[in-house]
């Protein structure tokens, strides 16, 4: 090892352990900060477990091209089903848990959430009116970081944290809105029979507002939630699968959507619990 060499792994190991030595101490400090707030004011872990049920709305935002169907269909994408923005209706239900501490300051919500879902895009085809349907079930598993503010009875809060959808069930449909004269029900049996749907697991980001009301062991919940979908494709490709046979062409649709809103309302029992 020549002269360079060494000062330059002198230099390396002085900057490594100076980076550790402020990581250490910074880490030092926070347990510290904590521990010091748990010893100053003993908290008190307070727990409830209910139900909840929500109603509201979905979106899906126009397609980023038509990716490699350009160049076998048609320019024009207001011809493909849920390419363009649409949305549709959402809600169901459950069961929740929250955990709180620190004085009910800080809490941890989970809970297992059936949700029924139904989008759809009204498109013409030969002077009919007609609406492509997705309807789907997803269970959901949030996971939230909440921080509350303490009223007398009432409890204000914010949570942030994901959300994990598992796909139950799908299916897709299509309906006559308008001209139903220039078409009989026997005509659209062949485009039902092209429609299909498919499942799909997501993760969403979670943000809510809550606000809980106490009357003696239960506790009324309302919350207003909105999630994102972080892994909703963009791509029309990767949205809806296309295939043609015999010149006929096939739809499968991807049973998701990539934003929601929902309102909550919920009754809970609360478990106090004091912690020494």
């Amino acid at each position: 090892m020549n002269q360079l060499q060494k000062e330059t792994y002198l230099f390396n190991c002085r900057n490594n352990n100076g980076r550790a030595s402020i990581f250490s101490a910074g880490l030092f400090i926070c347990i510290s900060f904590f521990v010091t707030a748990a010893l100053a004011d003993t908290p008190k872990i307070i727990g409830s477990i209910g139900i909840k049920g929500a109603i509201g709305g979905n979106h899906i935002k126009e397609a980023d091209g038509l990716g490699p169907y350009a160049a076998d269909l048609s320019d024009d994408e207001n011809q493909y089903p849920f390419y363009a923005e649409t949305g549709g209706t959402g809600g169901g239900g459950g069961i929740f848990g929250e955990v709180r501490f620190f004085g009910q300051h800080f809490a941890i919500e989970t809970g297992l959430l059936f949700d029924a879902n139904k989008n759809w895009k009204s498109m013409t085809r030969g002077g009919v009116k007609v609406d492509y349907i997705l309807k789907y079930r997803v269970l959901k598993i949030p996971v939230l970081l909440k921080g509350n503010f303490i009223s007398d009875n009432t409890r204000f809060g914010v949570g942030f944290g994901p959300e994990f959808h598992i796909g139950v069930s799908s299916r897709a449909e299509l309906e006559v809105i308008e001209g139903e004269e220039n078409i009989p029900e026997e005509g659209l049996t062949p485009g039902k029979s092209q429609l299909f749907a498919e499942n799909r697991n997501d993760v969403a980001l979670v943000w809510d507002v809550a606000m809980a009301f106490s009357a003696g062991r239960f506790e009324v919940t309302l919350d207003l939630r909105l999630a994102y979908n972080l892994t909703w494709p963009d791509a029309y490709n990767e949205r809806v699968a296309i295939k043609e046979e015999n010149q006929d062409w096939f739809y499968t649709f991807e049973a998701g959507h990539l934003a929601e809103g929902r309102m909550l309302l919920g009754v809970a029992y609360v478990f106090p619990n004091p912690v020494p």
